[in-house]
């Protein structure tokens, strides 16, 4: 009996040694190696001719590959394999990559071809070569890949082409192949087959015929993206329903229509993607002949124009994107119809640019009344509530809205609570600290809010309607700098009473002050009643000591701002006992006009504005850099110049809302105005002013004269000079 006990011992003993040695195995195997088919390292069991039990599957084929059920993997042994070997025969899906399998036949590929595969992919095998009948024996084959096969050419793949006539081929990749060009009728042997989607994306490709692929009458992908298109005649595409174009040279947007009576070349075509091209532009003639269109993508497209009515041949579209357009240095002009659409239900416009000027608030969202869906994240625009009552109010069906980034520093009263249908509702990355609820919110039911990443320290109950905490599934306050004092214990103890609504928590909730508990988790501030008490006398000193140190900081901060201004009373002090001696009459003065810029501007400066008005048009303009006196006090060139110019040309920019000296030459424009008691500025806007850099004096001179804005734009640039030059020439006005 003893001696049975022992022999049971010692296999219970192996057996788990076995498994300890197995798991040991899978733990120190890598993702990578799985992927890859890689061996594991020098151990007998390499050479075995057996499986070994790994992560996602075992290995097979003399351990050169990876099978899980159906799935082989064969992958990253460069050129130390260069066959396919053979696999079990429930293999139908065989990747098979970064391998050294220069030349394709019926040979190399006999045992993949035993096999019942139905996705086969040999990319990346830096294949050279391939025959005709390369692919004769597939019957199953419903996928192929040769994509990243840079020495094989485009003329050698068309010829193995037919070799998949009898399988029921319905994709294949032809991706990062190097190709220039498709020879024409390269797909033509393969009339009547069932091929769905072709990959030629991230190819060199120029031009493309849709003829080239009219005999494939089951063709509904057909992706172009990453080439170097200018142009596409889609005449032969009649199948496609997703037609991919993004990352291409297109400046003009392709012609759908074709004949005299205007039918459409893509009649079947549902999703187009025009992202990243060079489009500068779209009016209602863009798009015609799209008549069930239903996804349009136009991201990170340099449009300046988007003209009144574009979508209205669209009468399928429901999905739009225009995220990232416009161009550097120009402003996205939106005009008033823009976006008259009764079908569209979901509009992306991150990213953008939105100027009063150009683009009609009231108007601009009045006629989508079945939008559902709106993101404006990072979008630069008005946040005031004003202006976002005009923007939002039509929008009643409105379910999802996102405005995260948009630099809001309040939530708006009077703007989500009239969106009844409101469900979703995102504000991360704002500037929010505090609101009333009740105006804000009022009787909406939304099922998720955010207001992650903004500046809020205290919440209560009254921060959310009641109402609404009964729909609100989601709530997220994660990353805001919430006080953990025993003043705000409330809100301490609102945010812990609600874990199971929060995102994030308790790891993303975190006190912001005071400077003791900063970045410690809010759950864990629970301080007792007796340490709340304010019973230390230190207090008592702390406080007028804090009330002086404050005093003195605020004053010293005062004294540095103004600074400028101070400086600028000295002078004008000095100035006055010379006296003021303007100058009577225009005939006396030296210069045309006295130019007021930001040395980060003076490149427009030079080349635009000297060339213009000086070379061209005969101004005479007094430029610091060229015109001032050497050795001359800066102020007093400053002063005696301007009093030298007939006008006082002001180049406003954000350079120049940061620029001291630019604030200091306007004070003194500002004193020849009141003094004279003439109109002498002529302001240009270089680019627009954010509103965190105007400042008071700047935002009133900006609202009360005219002033004229830069343009790239062809017609704008025209009317821009136009306008300058006729100011030029004004006669000045006496006030």
């Amino acid at each position: 009996m003893d001696y049975i006990i022992a022999i049971l011992f010692i296999v219970i003993s192996m057996v788990f040694m076995n498994a300890l040695l197995v798991n040991e195995i899978n733990s120190t195997m890598t993702k990578n190696q799985i992927k890859r088919g890689e061996n594991i390292g020098n151990t007998s069991l390499e050479n075995e001719d057996r499986d070994i039990i790994c992560r996602n599957g075992h290995f097979c084929a003399n351990s050169l590959c990876i099978c899980h059920e159906t799935e082989a993997s064969c992958s990253g042994h460069g050129n130390n394999l260069h066959y396919i070997p053979e696999l079990p025969q429930n293999i139908t899906s065989l990747e098979f990559t970064k391998n050294q399998l220069s030349f394709v036949n019926m040979t190399s590929l006999r045992n993949a071809s035993n096999l019942h595969l139905t996705k086969l992919d040999l990319s990346d095998n830096n294949i050279v070569n391939a025959t005709h009948d390369a692919f004769t024996n597939f019957k199953y084959l419903e996928e192929l890949d040769l994509s990243r096969n840079k020495d094989i050419l485009s003329v050698d793949v068309m010829a193995l082409l037919p070799s998949l006539k009898n399988s029921p081929i319905q994709s294949l990749l032809f991706f990062d192949m190097g190709w220039s060009e498709i020879p024409r009728g390269m797909f033509s042997s393969l009339i009547g087959s069932k091929w769905t989607s072709i990959n030629l994306s991230l190819n060199k490709l120029e031009f493309v015929q849709g003829s080239d692929f009219s005999r494939l009458k089951h063709l509904v992908l057909l992706n172009l993206a990453s080439n170097k298109l200018h142009y596409v005649n889609l005449t032969g595409l009649d199948t496609v329903r997703f037609l991919i174009l993004s990352g291409n040279l297109i400046f003009r947007v392709p012609n759908f229509c074709v004949g005299q009576n205007r039918q459409s070349a893509v009649p079947s075509l549902e999703e187009l993607d025009l992202d990243d091209n060079k489009i500068d532009f779209i009016t209602k003639e863009t798009f015609m002949c799209l008549d069930n269109l239903i996804k349009l993508m136009l991201r990170k497209n340099p449009i300046l124009n988007i003209k009144n009515n574009f979508m209205q041949p669209l009468r399928s579209l429901q999905i739009l994107y225009l995220s990232e357009i416009g161009a550097q240095f120009s402003h996205l002009k939106i005009q008033k119809y823009a976006f008259n659409s009764s079908s569209l239900q979901r509009l992306y416009f991150k990213r953008n640019y939105l100027y009063p000027v150009f683009y009609n608030p009231k108007l601009l969202f009045a006629n989508c009344p079945n939008l559902r869906y709106l993101i404006l994240s990072l979008t630069q625009m008005p946040t005031k509530t004003r202006i976002l009552k005009y923007l939002l109010s039509p929008l009643k069906k409105l379910e999802v809205l996102r405005m995260d980034f948009t630099g809001l520093d309040e939530l708006p009263e009077g703007v989500f609570s009239e969106m009844n249908s409101l469900m979703e509702l995102s504000l991360m990355g704002n500037k929010i600290h505090s609101w009333n609820g009740t105006k804000v919110f009022k009787k909406l039911k939304l099922n998720y809010l955010s207001l992650r990443k903004n500046q809020i320290a205290i919440i209560n109950e009254t921060s959310f309607p009641r109402i609404m905490m009964i729909t609100l599934q989601q709530l997220d306050l994660s990353e805001n700098p919430f006080s953990c004092s025993c003043s705000n214990l409330p809100s301490i103890k609102w945010l812990n009473r609600r874990y199971n609504l929060l995102l994030g928590y308790p790891v993303r909730y975190k006190c912001g002050s005071p400077p003791p508990l900063k970045d410690s988790l809010v759950k864990d501030y629970d301080p007792s009643p007796e340490s709340c008490k304010e019973k230390d006398i230190t207090l008592l000193v702390a406080l007028p000591v804090s009330l002086v140190s404050v005093f003195t900081f605020t004053s010293m901060l005062s004294i540095y701002k103004m600074r400028w201004r101070l400086r600028y009373w000295l002078f004008m002090i000095k100035r006055r006992r010379k006296g003021y001696e303007p100058i009577p009459n225009s005939e006396n003065c030296v210069y045309s006009g006295f130019v007021i810029y930001s040395d980060s501007d003076r490149q427009w400066v030079h080349t635009e504005l000297l060339h213009r008005m000086e070379d061209i048009e005969g101004f005479r303009l007094c430029i610091r850099h060229r015109d001032f006196d050497v050795g001359k006090v800066h102020v007093d060139n400053i002063v005696d110049n301007m009093v030298m110019s007939e006008k006082i040309i002001v180049v406003l920019s954000n350079n120049f809302a940061a620029d001291e000296w630019c604030h200091l030459q306007l004070l003194l424009a500002e004193t020849r105005l009141l003094k004279e008691n003439i109109d002498v500025l002529v302001l240009v806007m270089l680019d627009e002013i954010n509103s965190d850099c105007l400042r008071a004096s700047l935002f009133k001179l900006v609202s009360c004269l005219k002033y004229t804005p830069w343009s790239l734009d062809g017609t704008g640039n025209c009317l821009f000079w136009e306008q300058l030059i006729s100011e030029m020439k004004a006669p000045t006005v006496i006030n």
